[in-house]
């Protein structure tokens, strides 16, 4: 995922809504993705997941630090 996230130029939005991260790795792979510089995503959709507090301040981290991304909708 977080190669994706990296090597596409052209994707600004991601839904990735309802997924289960099975394995905490996916997860955290997603999470480095958006932490890289190269990262262009501009929203990102993670409707109906249920996140602990560390992912949770995982995700604040990522919003302080990624410039491009203006958009995160949890709802």
């Amino acid at each position: 995922m977080s190669k994706c996230i990296l090597e596409s130029r052209s994707l600004k939005e991601l839904d990735l809504s309802y997924v289960i991260f099975d394995d905490p790795k996916s997860f955290y792979e997603m999470a480095n993705g958006l932490l890289n510089e190269r990262c262009r995503l501009g929203a990102l959709k993670l409707r109906g997941i249920a996140f602990g507090q560390l992912e949770g301040k995982v995700m604040q981290f990522i919003l302080m630090r990624n410039k491009s991304l203006m958009t995160l909708d949890l709802s």
